[in-house]
C-alpha cells in the first residue's frame, strides 16, 4: 500500500517533468488501487482534481477486522473454541467442522448457518439486495482469509475487534442471543505500531478529509472488500463536514470489482463534468438503512442488470 502511493505519485511527477504539467489530473483505482486513490488525495491534496476509487478498501484496517470477525463468529456458532490467529490445521480440520455444522457444504443452512449469514450481512453493510447470493458465493473464500499471521507486513497484529458489533437482526438494541455471542468471541486488540493514525504506514489510514470531488463505485454483493467499506468512508467524510465532495454509487452485482465498461465510463464522465463544470452528479443514499434494504436499491447506476439479478425477470415481465 505505502509503495503504491509513493510510486503512483512519482509517476505523475515523472510525467510532468518529461511531457508537461497537465491542466487537470484525476486518479482512479480498483480494490487496493481504490485504497491507494483514497490515500493519494489526502497525502497530496493539491495534486489531484478528482478521484474515482472503485471497490476500494476505503475502510482501510477495518477490512482485516471483518475477516477476523467472520471467522471468529463462525467458530463460536459452530460450537468450536475460538482461536486467534488461525492454528496451522485451520483449513484442514477446523473449517470442515464449521461447514458441516452450518450446512455450508450442502447449501442447506442449519440454524447456525442462517445465524452466520445474518451476522455476515450486518457486518458487511446491512440488509441489501442480492445478499443471499453473495453469501453463498463468498463464504468458502472468507475462510481462506483467516491467517496465522495478521500483521500484513506491519509491526505486529493489525486486527482489532474491540468496537465490533455482532448483530443477528435489524434491531440496534442487542438481544440476549447477540450479547451471548459477543461474550464468547475473544477480544482482539491491534498492536500499537501496527495501526498508524497518520502518514504513510504499511497500510495507510484514510481519514475521509476531502479537498476535491470524489465519486465511488461499489458492488452490493462483494464480500472480499464488502460494501461496508464505502459506508465507513462516507461516515468519515461526513464527520469531517465534506459530504458535499462525495458521491457514492451502488452497483447490483456480486463479484469483486464486477463493473461493466458502461458503469465505469458513466462514473468517470460524471466526475469530470463535476470537476470542470461544477455539476455534482447523483449518487445513492448508502448510509440510509431503509433505502439500502429496498428491493430495487442500486438499480439507478447498474448497467446492464446482471443475468442472476431477480430484477431482470421482473423487468422482462
Amino acid at each position: 500500500m505505502k509503495q503504491g502511493v509513493v510510486d503512483t505519485h512519482a509517476l505523475g511527477k515523472f510525467f510532468n517533468g518529461k511531457i508537461a504539467n497537465p491542466k487537470r489530473t484525476y486518479v482512479v483505482g480498483h480494490s487496493m488501487g481504490g485504497h491507494i486513490t483514497g490515500v493519494l488525495i489526502e497525502q497530496y491534496r493539491d495534486v489531484y482534481d478528482g478521484a474515482m476509487p472503485m471497490c476500494g478498501v476505503m475502510g482501510d484496517n477495518e477490512l482485516f477486522d471483518f475477516f477476523a470477525d467472520f471467522n471468529l463468529a463462525s467458530q463460536v456458532l459452530a460450537g468450536i473454541e475460538p482461536q486467534f490467529p488461525a492454528p496451522d490445521n485451520y483449513q484442514t480440520h477446523v473449517v470442515p467442522k464449521i461447514k458441516q455444522t452450518m450446512g455450508l457444504n450442502t447449501g442447506l443452512l442449519t440454524a447456525e448457518g442462517e445465524m452466520l449469514q445474518d451476522l455476515t450481512m450486518y457486518l458487511s453493510g446491512g440488509e441489501r439486495p442480492l445478499f443471499d447470493l453473495a453469501f453463498s458465493s463468498w463464504n468458502n473464500f472468507l475462510f481462506t482469509l483467516y491467517r496465522s499471521d495478521f500483521s500484513y507486513g506491519t509491526p505486529g497484529n493489525i486486527s482489532d475487534n474491540t468496537d465490533s458489533v455482532y448483530q443477528l437482526d435489524s434491531n440496534s438494541e442487542l438481544s440476549v442471543e447477540e450479547m451471548d455471542l459477543a461474550e464468547k468471541i475473544p477480544e482482539i486488540t491491534a498492536d500499537p505500531q501496527a495501526r498508524n493514525k497518520n502518514g504513510l504506514s504499511k497500510i495507510p489510514r484514510i481519514s475521509g478529509e476531502l479537498h476535491q470531488p470524489v465519486l465511488t463505485l461499489h458492488t452490493l454483493g462483494d464480500l472480499f472488500v464488502p460494501f461496508s467499506m464505502e459506508q465507513l468512508y462516507a461516515e468519515k467524510v461526513a464527520a469531517n463536514g465534506d459530504s458535499d465532495l462525495l458521491v457514492s454509487r451502488a452497483v447490483r452485482a456480486v463479484g469483486h470489482c464486477e463493473f461493466t465498461p458502461e458503469e465505469e465510463t458513466e462514473g468517470f464522465a460524471d466526475l469530470t463534468d463535476w470537476v470542470e463544470n461544477g455539476i455534482k452528479p447523483e449518487g445513492d443514499a448508502i448510509l440510509d438503512p431503509e433505502v439500502v434494504s429496498q428491493d430495487d436499491f442500486g438499480i439507478k447506476f447498474t448497467n446492464p442488470i446482471r443475468m442472476y439479478d431477480p430484477l431482470l425477470s421482473l423487468k422482462e415481465e
